[in-house]
């Protein structure tokens, strides 16, 4: 695919390929600074070598350093990723997409564990902007990688609405005047 202009690979991409065209308009570029083999398997390479690496920071970051290791030693020696992080197809620009979709879903989706206010009047704090960015970014990158990753888009949408009502839940409790052990929506 590549090999053709960029208008007709686009065209070919659409009507030949199921995949979308976002790893193919990568390695277009890729290709006029060599025309190898090894060459054009090397952006794959470092999709998965990457991987590994946003794997451990991903990790460490919300379960620890031995968690971290342990992930990313059995995603290093994964036959799966070594075979597609060789390959001069999508599956590890996917991997790493996805993993970066994820920390950044995964930093969003710590704020609900906070409780509201800390006791000194400060108010919850919101999702970072880069949060709220990093999903959406990766997570269309993704969206224009390949077709399945449509599923983790609604999952993460999923879980964010659901996540998204805690605080109306919080609030409707404490107008009602409500504690924890009181229902929600309960009239008194």
């Amino acid at each position: 695919y590549t090999g053709l202009p960029f208008t007709k690979m686009i065209a070919y991409i659409a009507t030949r390929d199921v995949h979308p065209p976002l790893y193919y308009i990568l390695i277009k570029f890729w290709r006029n600074l060599g025309d190898s083999e090894a060459f054009l398997r090397f952006p794959s390479a470092v999709f998965g070598i990457a991987a590994v690496a946003c794997m451990w920071s991903l990790v460490k970051e919300h379960w620890g350093t031995v968690a971290a290791t342990a992930s990313s030693l059995l995603l290093a020696t994964s036959e799966v990723a070594i075979w597609y992080s060789q390959e001069n197809r999508m599956y590890s620009l996917v991997l790493l997409l996805t993993v970066l979709s994820l920390r950044f879903f995964l930093r969003f989706v710590a704020l609900f564990q906070c409780t509201g206010e800390d006791g000194q009047g400060n108010p919850a704090p919101r999702a970072a902007l880069r949060d709220c960015l990093g999903i959406t970014v990766f997570t269309l990158a993704l969206l224009y990688t390949h077709s399945v990753t449509i599923f983790l888009w609604g999952t993460q949408l999923l879980v964010g609405g659901l996540l998204g009502l805690i605080p109306l839940v919080r609030s409707r409790r404490k107008r009602s005047g409500g504690d924890s052990g009181t229902p929600a929506f309960r009239n008194t």
